[in-house]
């Protein structure tokens, strides 16, 4: 009878290999009272499969639980670099802008910096004009003031001779009339009313000389050089031989400037021609308007038959008190002077040159109002 059991669970054994899972278990359960198979093969199998599968879940929830780990890692990743990116992205906005205002600071202060070269460059050039002219003026006031002692001594110089003149024939004649000699004292009175009369035209010489450096621009009004060259021949020929001179005028356009200057111009020229004309020869003096061969500009030329002037002194005889005659003889040296002063005064310039049959040509230029260019004479 113990027996039955056992046989019985083998059977039920045998038939459940064979038969699908789910009737065995009904089966078992309609055995409650049966006790199970220890250590079996089915059991092991079970038991094998059971922990396979626990195994399996327990692989797959520690998959699932690190692919969400790594997928929150790649989140993190992801949003460390989103901030990455945007703190790159902030920094190089900044770099860009940092960038763009050194580049701007620098452009700003190169084009400071070329102004400031720029107006140095004509600060400079200004001061270098300045130099010039400061140069230039100092060159001037050098050579003015060397004139201005040259002046002065051979003015001093001229009216001491006079004065010495006028004093020794004084002497002379108050010696001969405390002596009583009377008929030469007529002579010495002549010698002191002579001396006495060229001091006096020095003197309104230097003034007149002085008054012209006081004037600046030349004036606009028209000036008739054929009336005022008469009217200054009649006058210098005064109290002298009309017959032994001649004065032949060309066609003289009217020249534009001080009427009066002009007027003592052609009269101090005619007076230089007739105080330097040649001895016992018949002077001839002729005013014309002309091409000058030589520098092939239109001027004004007047020519004599005088002494002339050699070659070496035609430049020195226009400086103050340069006189190539004796003492005595002419004037003050202050004619041709002032000739030169009131030709530069009209912007016009003034030379002599020497004439092949002798004498002296003087040319001169002035604002004509006029050209009517003559053609130039053989000389």
């Amino acid at each position: 009878m113990k027996l039955f059991p056992e046989a019985v669970s083998w059977l039920l054994l045998i038939v459940s290999l064979y038969l699908p899972p789910s009737l065995t278990a009904q089966s078992n359960r309609l055995l409650p009272d049966s006790k199970p198979m220890p250590d079996t093969l089915f059991d092991q199998e079970k038991a094998v499969e059971a922990a396979g599968l626990k195994s399996w879940s327990a692989s797959e929830r520690a998959e699932q639980a690190h692919a969400l780990a790594l997928l929150e890692k790649e989140k993190e990743i992801d949003r460390l670099k989103l901030h990455h990116f945007a703190i790159c992205s902030y920094l190089i906005i900044g770099l860009c802008l940092l960038s763009a205002a050194i580049v701007a600071l620098l452009f700003i202060i190169n084009r400071q910096k070329v102004r400031a070269n720029r107006r140095l460059s004509e600060q400079h050039v200004a001061l270098q004009k300045v130099k010039e002219e400061l140069d230039q003026n100092l060159d001037k006031l050098k050579i003015s003031s060397e004139n201005l002692n040259n002046f002065i001594f051979a003015a001093s110089h001229d009216l001491k001779e006079s004065v010495r003149s006028m004093t020794s024939f004084g002497q002379l004649l108050e010696r001969n009339l405390s002596a009583g000699q009377i008929d030469s004292a007529s002579h010495y009175a002549g010698f002191i009313v002579e001396n006495g009369k060229r001091m006096n035209q020095t003197l309104e010489k230097l003034v007149f000389f002085s008054e012209l450096f006081g004037k600046e621009q030349p004036s606009n009004t028209s000036v008739d050089l054929e009336q005022a060259t008469c009217q200054a021949w009649d006058e210098v020929l005064k109290g002298r031989n009309q017959d032994s001179c001649t004065l032949n005028l060309g066609s003289l356009p009217p020249a534009s400037g001080y009427p009066a200057l002009l007027y003592q111009l052609v009269s101090l020229l005619l007076e230089n021609a007739v105080d330097f004309r040649k001895e016992g020869q018949h002077l001839t003096v002729e005013l014309s308007y002309q091409i000058n061969r030589k520098t092939g500009v239109n001027a004004f030329v007047l020519k004599d038959n005088g002494q002339g002037v050699s070659p070496e002194y035609l430049e020195s005889i226009f400086e103050p008190f340069k006189r190539l005659n004796p003492r005595g003889k002419g004037g003050a040296g202050l004619g041709l002077s002032i000739c030169r002063r009131i030709v530069e005064l009209h912007q016009g310039e003034i030379w002599a040159e020497p004439v092949e049959q002798g004498g002296l040509a003087v040319y001169f230029t002035l604002p004509v109002i006029k050209m009517r260019v003559a053609e130039p004479a053989i000389s």
